[in-house]
């Protein structure tokens, strides 16, 4: 399109993870430029640009695998520390922000420090009406629900207020399973897993969001099974394990809990 200054390409940011789009390539053109200490964002740029002229959000069938996202962050986690207490001073309204230093203080095990900025990040977000930003503040909620369920808390309302922003967001929806299998509301939680199941990784596709693949298959397997060995539906839970033992080859701890249950 001769009008687009920007497209957005399918971006994994971890290597089994589902695509987002992000925007990644765009005109050499003065008006563009990154904004932000850390997570530098064209977003401002482009929102100009749209709202002045006629320049259509293009998408293009390329994609970039993020491959810094493996194994032992904690030196990005140190590093980027000061960085992000910066930024929520600066631009507190960019609830990413909150989110990213939520998760490095959760991965420094600062847990109480990450806690707080979770529940001002949930608190700023009340404010925002932005799809975008409700997208954000959704895995905000899961960030807080994972800190609470470490804690042995219980996460139920935590894991709703984030549906609330986001009713879609899988990783959400996931939880909310675990949690309905933990309190014996186990057709509750099939059903949200066969939602997931019946997707499939090759189905989701976010503009923001990028979820581990497997949610949609071996983990999403697995919780079922447990859901329906506790419905006494031993041969269904067998044959969900013997899925995903198949779409997970090399992990053999589905294999050996399928032959366990009884699958052939």
């Amino acid at each position: 399109n001769p009008k687009a200054v920007a497209a957005r390409i399918n971006f994994r940011p971890i290597v089994r993870g589902t695509p987002c789009r992000e925007y990644r390539v765009f005109r050499n053109c003065p008006d563009i430029r990154f904004v932000g200490a850390i997570h530098e964002t064209i977003l401002p740029a482009l929102e100009s640009i749209f709202s002045e002229a006629d320049a259509p959000i293009i998408d293009i069938n390329a994609e970039l695998i993020h491959l810094c996202y493996e194994g032992d962050l904690t030196h990005k986690f140190r590093r980027n520390l000061p960085m992000l207490q910066r930024m929520v001073k600066e631009w507190p309204d960019r609830l990413y922000y909150w989110l990213d230093l939520a998760k490095v203080l959760r991965g420094l095990n600062e847990n109480q420090n990450a806690r707080e900025i979770c529940i001002e990040g949930l608190r700023r977000a009340q404010d925002q009406t932005a799809p975008a930003s409700r997208s954000i503040a959704a895995q905000i909620a899961l960030n807080y629900a994972q800190l609470q369920m470490e804690e042995g808390q219980d996460a139920r309302a935590t894991i709703c207020q984030g549906l609330a922003f986001n009713p879609s967001n899988p990783m959400l929806q996931f939880q909310l399973a675990t949690m309905d299998i933990r309190d014996g509301r186990h057709v509750e939680a099939i059903a949200i897993l066969n939602s997931l199941i019946e997707t499939g990784p090759n189905g989701y596709c976010d503009s923001l969001v990028s979820v581990d693949e497997r949610l949609f298959g071996a983990f999403a397997l697995e919780a079922k099974s447990l859901a329906l060995l506790r419905l006494g539906r031993r041969p269904e839970a067998a044959e969900c394990m013997r899925l995903a033992s198949a779409l997970e080859p090399e992990d053999t701890s589905y294999r050996v809990k399928a032959i366990a249950l009884g699958a052939r």
